[in-house]
């Protein structure tokens, strides 16, 4: 695709940071090295294969990181996980005068508190989940009866994208609320704990840029966040993701008549931020419902997204962090794309470490498959992994479900793990 860059005044050479180095903040550096907007990436605690896509910055905090990437001449951030966000990385790069692609501590509530984000929908007639907010002292067993089962329990704060448990029997929903509110699990991000109604339908991920003034959809995705095949056993961070997924007419309809009414929301209650909205959506008979906010890009899903993003993602960043996404269009490849983890046996609670992988890379070059480090380290010229999501094998194309269950089976890694159903639903 030829670009245009003629209403970009003058020739921008942008500096990026990136923070992060799982497999999202590798996507995320792979798309920015095509761009004709960035001079050079730098990254900070980038994963063993990401590391030739730019510059490696060391510090010990975010002022120290600051202090250094403008003595870099950095321009930008680009903050991939969550837990930085809501500590107020945001916060401080701003302070600095870098732009920001992502929130502040305060817009990043929208992500880390379940209770934020369920009250702001309610105070603004957002299809949500009905709920009930508990903590420490309450009395589980009547705070149950006020819903049917299955239960759906959600730890307030950030768990990794593990806090979610639905079960069946109403003496397994007491245990899990016991461990939750006594802080024992997710390193206390339960003490404050809610109790949602449960949804039927088919959940998918709506990505959207936000500038503060506008927010722009990206192409929906699905995420496979259950452990096994079939949507069966406990939540994880994600073990795969496809885009793009299908949708009938009344359905594209409903979702960008939510998306119309959550940005008059954001404005109203001066939730404005430079970056990305994650809405976890729950698509049922009734239309669609949100059951969560990300405020950073999803991982796997990004995984799967930018490829198919044709747009120089250069000129994405700069037009959200510029608050000109009024005046941005997004293209896109029609192909499908297939994002497949590859995971550690015991994940996601307790995942096997320090395990050598053998990954044949001049065969995913030869096959144009796409390959994404996440819990990953090198030493001494080989690699081992450090946690439960260990790799991302990607490939775009009508045969692209194909291609990334053909390339894991040369994977050599003793305890390697991964589901065999990611394609399944709505897409291919």
């Amino acid at each position: 695709m030829e670009s245009d860059f003629s209403d970009i005044e003058g020739v921008i050479q942008l500096r990026i940071l990136i923070y992060g180095g799982g497999g999202r903040e590798h996507a995320l550096a792979w798309k920015l090295s095509q761009s004709e907007l960035v001079e050079k990436i730098y990254l900070y605690k980038p994963n063993p294969l990401m590391k030739n896509l730019g510059n490696e910055i060391e510090a010990a905090d975010f002022e120290l990181l600051a202090k250094k990437a403008k003595e870099n001449g950095i321009d930008t951030i680009v903050v991939g996980p969550e837990l930085p966000l809501t500590e107020g990385i945001g916060n401080v790069f701003r302070r600095w005068g870098f732009k920001v692609f992502g929130p502040d501590a305060r817009e990043s509530k929208l992500e880390s508190s379940k209770v934020f984000a369920r009250e702001f929908m309610k105070r603004n007639n957002l299809p949500t989940p009905n709920f009930k907010a508990i903590v420490e002292g309450a009395n589980p067993s009547e705070c149950l009866n006020e819903f049917s089962p299955p239960y759906v329990i959600k730890a307030d704060g950030l768990a990794g994208g593990k806090g979610t448990k639905i079960v069946q029997d109403i003496a397994g929903a007491i245990s899990i609320l016991d461990d939750y509110l006594s802080g024992r699990a997710f390193k206390g991000a339960g003490k404050t704990t809610v109790i949602e109604e449960y949804l039927e339908g088919y959940e998918i991920s709506a990505m959207c840029l936000w500038d503060g003034n506008t927010l722009l959809p990206i192409e929906l995705a699905h995420d496979y966040k259950r452990i096994f095949d079939n949507d069966e056993g406990e939540n994880t961070g994600g073990m795969g993701s496809y885009s793009p997924v299908r949708l009938t007419d009344k359905e594209k309809d409903d979702i960008y008549t939510l998306f119309s009414d959550l940005e008059k929301a954001l404005k109203k209650e001066n939730l404005r931020y430079t970056g990305v909205l994650y809405i976890g959506l729950m698509l049922t008979n009734k239309g669609p419902f949100i059951l969560e906010f990300n405020v950073r890009f999803g991982d796997p899903e990004t995984q799967c997204v930018l490829p198919r993003l044709r747009t120089d993602f250069g000129k994405v960043i700069e037009y959200t962090v510029g608050k000109r996404l009024d005046e941005l269009h997004l293209d896109w490849s029609d192909d499908p794309c297939v994002c497949l983890v590859i995971a550690s046996d015991g994940y996601p609670q307790s995942p096997k470490t320090d395990v050598e992988l053998l990954i044949p890379f001049e065969k995913a070059i030869d096959e144009k498959i796409l390959l994404f480090g996440a819990g990953i380290t090198a030493k001494d010229g080989r690699l081992f992994n450090t946690g439960g999501r260990v790799l991302n094998i990607v490939a775009i194309g009508s045969d692209c479900k194909e291609k990334v269950y053909s390339f894991a089976e040369t994977i050599k890694f003793q305890t390697k793990y991964y589901r065999k159903d990611i394609g399944k639903g709505r897409c291919l």
